[in-house]
């Protein structure tokens, strides 16, 4: 990647449009409404979990583990473990912002059942490691593994829960978000700041900025024009790459 040895990559990130994103192993055609997705665009995600509205007033973290880099023996265990390292950053960076939260230590009693993987929107449930706050999920969050890495992403909801026709998640009268809401640039760099300082103080590391080199910004690229021409079908980018 971008520094020799290193084991540990955060990336944070908003949105231009809204848009929806769906779990690697769900359905595609229980995933979401198809007849009432309009034009928001849908792709399918590396990871699990389930389909998601993302919109530009939200705040994305993705961050990644190679465990054969240089990164802290906490990571290098179960998964289970890794995601309750990143619920302990995401509940620290909520509470730099006055909310109180708190990650839950098992997955709620519906999440397992079959129409609800397949069909409920992510924020109708919760799984193990995901974030709570005033009684519901706030941010939703979405894991990869295999034996050398494990991914996390999840979206930060800073401004309230954005609904979809093609999701049609349970009223939320007071936690809805205007279509025309977005974080802007001096907010974002803020909460960036924040969410580092958080992971670094729970992860016991130090994160300093990097940026990609040119031959691996161009398979990112490669890997964008791909999933434009194949938005729904499944993938390994640490196994098969482009």
């Amino acid at each position: 990647m971008a520094r020799p040895g290193c084991g540990l990559y955060l990336r944070l990130y908003t949105w231009s449009a809204r848009s929806i994103t769906f779990g690697r192993n769900q359905k595609l055609e229980k995933a979401f409404s198809h007849d009432r997705l309009g034009d928001t665009p849908a792709i399918r995600r590396l990871t699990g979990g389930r389909a998601l509205l993302h919109d530009p007033s939200e705040l994305t973290y993705s961050i990644t583990v190679d465990r054969e880099g240089d990164v802290p023996s906490q990571l290098v265990g179960k998964s289970a473990a890794f995601g309750d390292f990143v619920a302990e950053g995401l509940v620290s960076f909520l509470e730099s912002l006055g909310k109180r939260a708190e990650y839950a230590p098992n997955s709620s009693s519906s999440n397992a059942k079959p129409e609800t993987f397949h069909s409920a929107p992510c924020f109708e449930s919760h799984a193990r490691s995901e974030v709570i706050s005033e009684g519901r999920k706030t941010i939703a969050s979405a894991a990869f593994h295999d034996l050398r890495y494990s991914l996390q992403h999840g979206s930060i909801k800073l401004h309230g829960i954005s609904d979809h026709p093609a999701l049609s998640l349970p009223p939320q009268p007071d936690s809805q978000v205007p279509d025309s809401a977005s974080i802007g640039l001096s907010e974002f760099d803020l909460h960036s700041r924040s969410f580092a300082d958080a992971m670094a103080h729970t992860l016991r590391l130090k994160i300093e900025p990097i940026s990609l080199p040119p031959d691996e910004l161009s398979v990112v690229q490669q890997y964008r024009e791909v999933l434009k021409k194949q938005p729904f079908s499944r993938r390994d980018i640490f196994k098969h790459g482009v």
